[in-house]
């Protein structure tokens, strides 16, 4: 059944949450802080390099609004926020280019059960951490993983992380229906990714959707 969760729902609701999440927004987020902060509350994933999107999260359950809750869970994914309806929040360097969303099976079953699923994308600039920043992260989170460890014995470039993001401003979009889901896949603004890929150990990675943040239209942004 394809429920459906009207076009004035939707963005009444969004209008609420982006409201909501510009209080959580704040100003420059520091990476020393940010994870600091995070572990004294034992926030999940702190430990994690793009800690940002996590930084987000923690930010927005810390406002301690009763009326914003946690949910659902469809799997391993926990979607980030249930209003009136559910949205999950991402963070992004810039406002274009391609932003991974979330698993297509929670994707899907988010829509059908309760007839929409939205995000909310803080958007801003960034910086990288310095070498002595980079340093202090590994010896924060108790050393490298044995992940890392194996990407530099086989020569790999150490990846980069963060060491300050500025929010500036937050894309809101949603998806109405299974019929708003196909209608997007059709328009090429939302496309699959992790198709058939691997993790390290061999496992499957779980297919998710991806969002080219400079073409969604304006049927599927929140305007309010």
């Amino acid at each position: 059944m394809d429920y459906r969760v009207t076009p004035e729902e939707w963005q009444r609701d969004g209008a609420r949450v982006r409201s909501h999440l510009q209080d959580a927004s704040g100003d420059k987020w520091l990476l020393k802080q940010a994870v600091t902060e995070m572990k004294a509350n034992d926030w999940p994933h702190w430990r994690q390099s793009e800690w940002p999107g996590f930084y987000f999260e923690y930010r927005e359950a810390a406002l301690g609004r009763k009326e914003f809750k946690r949910g659902p869970r469809y799997g391993n994914v926990t979607f980030d926020l249930r209003s009136k309806l559910v949205w999950d929040l991402k963070v992004h360097v810039g406002d274009t280019g391609m932003v991974p969303l979330n698993d297509q099976e929670a994707v899907q079953a988010c829509v059908i059960e309760h007839g929409f699923l939205g995000w909310m994308i803080l958007t801003g600039t960034a910086t990288y951490a310095s070498d002595a920043e980079r340093e202090w992260h590994t010896r924060f989170k108790g050393g490298l993983s044995a992940y890392s460890i194996a990407n530099r014995a086989a020569g790999k470039p150490k990846r980069r992380i963060k060491g300050s993001f500025v929010p500036e401003k937050l894309i809101g979009f949603g998806i109405a229906g299974l019929g708003a889901l196909h209608r997007a896949l059709s328009e090429g603004w939302l496309v699959g990714f992790q198709e058939g890929m691997r993790n390290s150990n061999g496992t499957a990675r779980r297919a998710k959707y991806m969002v080219d943040l400079s073409a969604v239209p304006d049927w599927a942004l929140v305007k309010c």
